[in-house]
This record gives C-alpha cells, structure tokens and sequence, in this order.
C-alpha cells in the first residue's frame, strides 16, 4: 500500500500546475498548496524520473510534471504580489508575508541551469533575450530583495552570500557592491627599460607632476 503522505505531496505537484494554469480567478488556494509544499519540503522527499529526491524548490516548481509542478518561477512571483482573499486578516497577513519571504530566498538560493543556446533546463523556456531572464518584481525598478541577489550572485558572490544567509540586509548589500563598483582600478601601463627616451616620454604621460616628483625621490632613497 502506498504511503499516503507520499501521495498527498505527489498531488501536491498535480494541484499547483492546475491552479497556475486557471485563467484569472483568485489565486488564494494556490497560495496555500505552495504553503504547504513550502512547508513540508516536498522537493526534499518526492522524487524524480532516477528515484532520486528533486533536490531544489526551483527545481520542483519548474521541472515538468511529472518531476515537478511545470511552473515558472517568475509566474509564482508575479501571482505572489496578489493578496491573498483573507489577507486584511492579521494572521493571514503573517502567513502571506512569511510565505512571500520564504519563496524569493529559495529561489534566491539557485539560478536556473542554462544549456549553450540560454534555455532554462528546468521548464525548457528560451532566456538568451535579457528581457526574458527578469522576474515581474524585478521590472518594477531593480530595487526587490530578488533582483538585488541576482546582481549580487553574479557580480559579488561573496556579498550575495551575507544577503542570503541575513548576516546583512539586501540593501546593505547593493551599497556595499555600488561603492566596490566606484572604486578606481589600477592604472596598467607598459614600460620599454631598454629605450630610455621612450620610458620618460611614457612616465610624462601618465603620471602627474605629484606622482613623478614622489617617484624621483623613492629612485633617489634606492641610489
């Protein structure tokens, strides 16, 4: 006999690809199937095609069923920005805002795997067009905690990582790249030390009166 929390969780792939695909309506039930999945970790213990766990939250909700939900995941971002129906109501309030929280850090958490020509492995969607790799959120301006980790994964890992395990805010975060992004970079110039008409003339040319008066006193403290 199959074990029937299996079969839930396995409905629960079933019910959210149904929910997604409805055509307007509100998408409070689908709220609380992801609820649930979040809660549970579905992708942790259901598994796929090798009888291997799907192993990431991206990767349940955009893998096709029956591995995953057939879902994008910048689809339930845009849905997440709806309320819930019962959302005026205190707890559901919480419950909503902790749900929204917990999906941008999972997905946060892992970038679509692109194959050579730019197409997500996972739901088989076409990102070459920059256009087409930008979450609903992150249109809105570029200022959403996941548009900030997208930038920050692939400009400054090491920040992104502070962002994502909250040792720091997300805006934090952008400052801190902002003012790496601003800092000068070393000028690099090639020097010919066998032509010594030719070093001057480069020296005369790229470096200040200030920076070739303090290079002729260090040369002069070496002799």
């Amino acid at each position: 006999m199959k074990d029937s929390r299996n079969v839930v969780r396995l409905d629960s792939r079933t019910l959210m690809h149904g929910e997604v695909k409805q055509s307007g309506g509100d998408p409070s039930t689908l709220f609380e199937i992801l609820e649930g999945i979040v809660a549970r970790k579905d992708w942790e213990i259901l598994v796929d095609d090798s009888g291997l766990p799907v192993g990431s939250f991206r990767r349940f909700l955009e893998a096709p069923l029956p591995v995953g939900c057939g879902v994008k995941a910048d689809k339930i971002l845009a849905l997440l920005q709806v309320e819930h129906r019962y959302e005026q109501d205190q707890d559901y309030a919480a419950r909503m805002a902790k749900l929204r929280d917990d999906v941008q850090r999972l997905l946060a958490l892992e970038s679509p795997p692109l194959n050579d020509n730019g197409v997500n492995q996972y739901s088989g969607s076409d990102t070459s067009d920059p256009e087409s790799r930008e979450s609903p959120i992150s249109k809105k301006g570029g200022t959403s905690r996941v548009y900030i980790i997208a930038r920050l994964k692939r400009d400054a890992p090491d920040i992104a990582e502070l962002v994502i395990n909250k040792e720091i805010s997300a805006a934090e975060g952008k400052r801190r790249l902002d003012a790496r992004l601003k800092k000068p970079q070393p000028k690099t110039i090639n020097l010919n030390i066998d032509d010594e008409g030719e070093l001057v003339e480069i020296l005369l040319e790229n470096l200040d009166r200030k920076a070739l008066q303090n290079l002729i006193k260090q040369l002069s403290d070496k002799l």
